[in-house]
């Protein structure tokens, strides 16, 4: 089976630029990581023109999941509206 150990070594494997930026912490060393995955999205979400964002999908994809999200936010690249979705 492909367990979260292994996925992480064919994640590094196929896109070798992630392997700084890829982590793993097994649940028991870190308990309150158990069942939880963290994922970062940078410079693409809102960096481009309004039309160009990722953030409605990327907030779509949160809500039909239940999920919740932290986004840093860069106040250069901010716009009218997006602090308040």
């Amino acid at each position: 089976s492909l367990g979260p150990r292994r996925l992480l070594a064919v994640v590094k494997a196929l896109f070798p630029q992630l392997s700084d930026t890829v982590f793993y912490f097994p649940a028991d060393e870190f308990p309150g990581a158990a069942g939880l995955v963290a994922l970062t999205i940078d410079d693409g979400i809102c960096r481009q023109k309004a039309n160009a964002s990722m953030l409605p999908q990327v907030l779509e994809v949160l809500k039909s999941r239940s999920a919740t999200a932290t986004f840093f936010v860069c106040a250069d690249y901010v716009r009218e509206g997006d602090l308040e979705r």
